[in-house]
């Protein structure tokens, strides 16, 4: 098949970035893949790669930049299957739902952060308006044959908020690499409590991502609810100086480290001792896999999509409300005192990290393009 892959960016870094890297990655073994981004990094010899200039801001601008470029070039050509991201591009006849932006806005309004100023939140209002147009249009394009979705929340929320209705939906979840993201053997525990002057006799409790949406605040809220030689490491890109002021105000500013996003995200995974992931709003949520992957066992919101290839319980410690700071103290302590608990999490969250494997992703998304060209 000839295949137009078109997404803002494709790199190691990010969830949807990630997925358009690896997906391109694959399909490239047995298809003429070409690849419109902005930028990309980590590419298979096999892929062709279309750089598209295009601004990162303001969204509305990048959104209109981006896709009438791309389909500049794609009108050159004809193609077997043109599948994009999120709203990047009208006129996709595949499109992967790794976001709706619909429901995040509501998400946001449910549980606002102490840490967005109001005029951060007016910006991100506009940014979020303009998405979510992209997102409207390309889901009612007569073009679009088939609809991915991360979740099935995901799924439901494009079908409810846009009326996407094509002919072909189905639900592949986001992929994992189990040899990059496994179990450690301890040097890294030390190694990483010497690089952020956590005493050996600490424990460590994770959070990754994009602090405000995947909830910090309550991270730090529920520290001092644990046992004082708790530490909180939280890696991701957002507002530090609030985060420490916020942490100050509840008297464990020696507790938190935050640090930024890291290339070898993996060794945070395999020092750290609970895995915690109040987000607010969350279609999958790569990381709750990378954190499975690397038998880390995982506290999370039920908002996270991920969970719903899991057992409460027996693969994860679900948390209803993603602001609930005690509930997520609790499940940490759960885990922190009880070495049973701890070994059923990790020992589980690595057999289903096994069955989220990116080559799963590669032969689901096959074989809908299949359906589609057949249709």
């Amino acid at each position: 098949m000839r295949i137009a892959f078109a997404i803002h960016d494709a790199r190691v870094g990010g969830g949807q970035d990630r997925y358009g890297l690896e997906l391109v990655n694959g399909l490239a073994e047995h298809h003429d893949v070409s690849l419109f981004a902005r930028s990309a990094q980590g590419l298979a010899p096999g892929v062709t790669f279309h750089q598209i200039d295009a601004p990162d801001r303001p969204a509305a601008l990048r959104a209109r930049v981006f896709g009438g470029r791309v389909n500049r070039h794609l009108a050159s050509s004809e193609w077997d299957i043109v599948h994009t991201v999120g709203g990047a591009l009208e006129g996709a006849t595949v499109i992967t739902a790794q976001y709706c932006h619909t429901a995040a806005r509501a998400a946001e309004r449910r549980w606002p952060s102490e840490f967005v100023s109001p005029f951060e939140r007016g910006y991100r209002a506009i940014n979020s308006i303009a998405a979510v147009r992209s997102e409207r249009r390309a889901a009612r394009h007569p073009k679009l044959r088939a609809l991915i979705a991360v979740s099935r929340r995901t799924l439901g929320e494009w079908r409810d908020s846009y009326q996407a209705a094509p002919p072909m939906q189905a639900v592949i979840p986001n992929g994992v690499d189990c040899t990059r993201f496994k179990p450690g053997d301890g040097s890294e525990r030390q190694a990483l409590g010497d690089e952020l002057s956590i005493p050996e006799s600490g424990r460590i409790l994770l959070l990754v991502g994009a602090l405000v949406r995947k909830g910090v605040e309550t991270a730090l809220g529920a520290l001092p609810l644990l046992h004082p030689q708790t530490y909180l490491v939280a890696v991701g890109a957002g507002p530090r100086s609030r985060v420490t002021t916020l942490a100050e105000r509840l008297g464990i500013r020696d507790r938190v480290r935050v640090v930024l996003p890291a290339p070898d995200i993996e060794r945070y995974f395999r020092a750290a001792d609970v895995f915690l992931f109040p987000t607010r709003y969350e279609p999958f949520g790569m990381v709750i896999a990378e954190a499975w992957a690397a038998g880390l066992p995982v506290v999370a919101a039920e908002t996270a999509g991920a969970l719903e290839w899991a057992t409460a319980g027996e693969d994860v410690l679900a948390v209803a409300d993603p602001g609930d700071a005690a509930a997520f103290a609790a499940a940490a302590e759960q885990i922190l005192n009880d070495s049973q608990t701890a070994r059923r999490l990790s020992e589980r969250g690595r057999a289903l990290a096994r069955q989220l494997s990116w080559e799963r992703v590669i032969r689901e998304t096959e074989a809908l393009y299949e359906r589609v060209v057949g249709s």
